[in-house]
């Protein structure tokens, strides 16, 4: 099988992976894992989001361990490091914060509903290491988006000592870790003079590192952390939900007022070329794979798309079948 054919055959699945963008008006009729609900905190708006679970938090603050409490188990959200001296430690039900005078570094961590605040405080240090983590596999907006098993050779041999601009290589502030329990999701608040580390043995660890400029007078930076299902479209609607909080969604809908031909993504399937060395858009006879699409290869996708722990790949109450119509329907246009 030459690389033209594999191709074509990645084009194919990504089209039957990539139905497109929801109307708003089905965006309505989301599932409940998708809605979102508002209450009002400290006369502040913030979204309670059902995808993400409620959990109780703990900290050893000499070695900056923090940990997540849900359904009896406990799991480490940031790995020990060194132990320090402790200053101004103040534990409540709600909060816990302390003061590591050699570091120069304060950390409050605060349980809101459905997530915990940890801010970092710099009194005079120039960078900080928070937080160090581990798991059984990693969800990484890295280019289009990377599932990275803990243990894959492959992935070992690229990230070994590699270190990554946050900014520049994520294309979205957030992380995740998968562990038993669950997937826990890091959003930071922002993208600036952030470095991410991976070291990989045993098995693969990211640490974050942030630097604190002597020119910027804000010298605070936060992490929310959510708990939720290994499931990506869990984790991208926590997100969604967090930045449409944070004033910086803009749905498809209102773009469009700008530009009318967004509307034309409303639901249509799309296919994503990353490269002319193999095939272009020229090499696509689109009229062709509008007749074709009933053939055996999309019938075993199809399958394929409904075999237990892929059927994320398509939208709750969303058929497969219906994505080769919408080909069919976009070809006749053409």
């Amino acid at each position: 099988m030459n690389i033209k054919t594999i191709t074509i055959i990645g084009c194919a699945v990504c089209t039957l992976l990539t139905p497109g963008c929801a109307d708003t008006q089905k965006s309505q009729n989301a599932p409940p894992h998708a809605q979102e609900k508002q209450q009002e905190q400290n006369g502040l708006t913030s979204t309670i989001i059902p995808s993400a679970y409620d959990f109780d938090v703990d900290a050893d603050p000499e070695t900056e361990q923090l940990f997540i409490i849900r359904n009896g188990n406990r799991t480490s959200a940031s790995l020990p490091m060194p132990k320090e001296p402790v200053t101004n430690l103040d534990k409540t039900p709600e909060s816990i914060s302390w003061t590591y005078p050699r570091k120069q570094i304060s950390i409050q961590i605060k349980k809101q509903d459905r997530y915990a605040e940890v801010s970092l405080t710099s009194t005079g240090a120039k960078r900080f290491e928070w937080p160090k983590v581990e798991g059984d596999s990693y969800m990484l907006p890295i280019g289009e988006g990377k599932y990275i098993p803990g243990g894959d050779g492959v992935w070992k041999s690229f990230l070994k000592d590699n270190d990554m601009s946050f900014i520049e290589c994520f294309s979205m502030r957030f992380f995740v870790v998968n562990h038993k329990m669950g997937s826990i999701l890091y959003i930071a608040d922002d993208m600036f003079n952030d470095t991410v580390h991976f070291r990989t043995e045993p098995a693969i660890q990211m640490s974050f590192t942030h630097e604190f400029p002597a020119v910027n007078p804000n010298k605070t930076y936060r992490f929310r952390i959510y708990v939720t299902d290994n499931d990506p479209a869990r984790i991208a609607s926590i997100y969604r939900s967090y930045i449409r909080e944070k004033g910086e969604f803009t749905p498809l809908a209102e773009k469009a007022t700008q530009n009318p031909n967004v509307s034309k993504l409303f639901g249509e399937p799309h296919i994503y070329l990353w490269s002319s060395q193999a095939i272009t858009e020229d090499n696509i006879h689109w009229n062709t794979l509008a007749k074709r699409i009933r053939d055996p290869l999309f019938g075993w996708i199809g399958e394929l798309l409904l075999t237990p722990g892929l059927s994320t790949a398509t939208q709750p109450g969303r058929s497969t079948t219906t994505i080769p119509r919408r080909i069919r329907r976009r070809s006749s246009r053409i």
